[in-house]
């Protein structure tokens, strides 16, 4: 016969009920061969049932183990984001990865055949199409109408995914949510082209705030910046994306053409392979090159000297690509190629000359509110 059970206190000799009772009043035997540590950690899980959170002494208490058991099997849960511990409180609380098994029972019923009588009784009381609706993201997906009767009338939109802003449904939803929900829907939903129209600051606090959920101490370390600078940036950067929402559409990425692409590639590849030689006889006689906060130079003879400038430094790493849509090179760190363009130069031509240069090595404080696009 295998052992006697521990009872709900945790002591020796008490007996722990050898028949379990579900909710809907049936009951299952306890196993044959239980396993203590599973048995207690879905014991705590079930708690959460009956309280919004539960303290290290009395998930003790309710298991009857000792103080260190009940930490162990607290943090095991925490690792798996069933619980979360509240830093001020000390307290556990339901975590996503509980919540979420949850909502994928809700998620699996269908909620088509439930509502649809709901639906069907607030059609015939208001007389007009009614739409049952969730929302994903900044979005609302349709997932069930009962048109009115009326031979004008709204036509059902169901299987449609609309954004929330522009539709009924949606702006009563949107209504019920608080500020800072709608704030995280809208920049989790938005595009990558949409964010990236938004400057460096606000983009990556805009993200680290309502994408990944950082605060606003933290923020600031990320950016080496302060409080106030973060606060400001995802103000700017959460308005800026509300007016871009209203928008259609993004625009269109935009597009070289073949012949200008190749130019601008041919550009960087002759200066990351120091052939300034090459560079000098793209120059036109009229051209101008201006180092932004430093010196002007007019003319191929003046001009030429750039060049020259920049072989004496191995700091830089040029890529092709625009910036606020115009043909530029962007300049990186070589020790870094993959992080974000120290500076950038911009660059007119006319034909196959070189007709203008505006070099910003010396104003690096222009990228930061800059749309940059790398063509690597």
């Amino acid at each position: 016969m295998p052992a006697q059970a521990k009872g709900p206190t945790g002591s020796k000799g008490a007996t722990r009920p050898n028949v379990a009772v579900r909710a809907d009043g049936t009951g299952i035997p306890r196993p044959q061969y239980p396993i203590e540590s599973v048995d207690n950690a879905l014991r705590l899980l079930l708690m959460f049932r009956d309280r919004g959170e539960i303290r290290l002494s009395e998930a003790r208490e309710a298991l009857g183990v000792a103080q260190s058991t009940a930490h162990r099997l607290m943090a095991m849960l925490a690792y798996h984001d069933f619980v979360r511990q509240d830093p001020a409180s000390r307290a556990y609380r339901a975590g996503p990865a509980l919540i979420e098994v949850g909502l994928s029972v809700v998620r699996a019923m269908d909620i088509r055949s439930i509502a649809r009588p709901c639906l069907e009784a607030l059609m015939e009381q208001v007389g007009e199409t009614v739409h049952l609706a969730a929302l994903e993201g900044a979005d609302a997906r349709f997932l069930d109408a009962v048109e009115s009767g009326h031979a004008l009338r709204v036509a059902g939109r169901t299987g449609r995914i609309l954004p929330a802003h522009a539709t009924s449904v949606g702006k009563a939803m949107l209504a019920a949510l608080p500020d800072s929900e709608i704030d995280r829907r809208q920049a989790a939903a938005a595009s990558l082209r949409t964010l990236m129209r938004l400057p460096v600051a606000q983009r990556s606090s805009v993200i680290l705030m309502d994408v990944l959920g950082h605060s606003l101490e933290e923020i600031a370390v990320v950016l080496d910046g302060t409080v106030p600078a973060v606060k400001a940036a995802l103000h700017r950067g959460r308005n800026r994306l509300r007016e871009l929402a209203a928008e259609p559409d993004d625009r269109p990425a935009p597009v070289l053409a073949a012949a200008d692409r190749a130019r601008l590639a041919a550009y960087t590849a002759r200066f990351n392979a120091r052939d300034f030689d090459a560079l000098r006889d793209l120059l036109a006689d009229e051209v101008r090159v201006e180092v932004v906060n430093r010196t002007r130079l007019n003319g191929r003879g003046e001009a030429g000297r750039y060049f020259g400038n920049y072989g004496q430094s191995r700091d830089w790493l040029l890529v092709p690509g625009l910036v606020e849509r115009r043909p530029a090179v962007l300049v990186h760190d070589p020790d870094d190629p993959g992080g974000m363009p120290l500076y950038f130069i911009l660059l007119d031509w006319t034909g196959d000359r070189l007709l203008k240069v505006r070099d910003f090595r010396y104003a690096r404080y222009v990228t930061d509110g800059a749309e940059l696009i790398d063509f690597r």
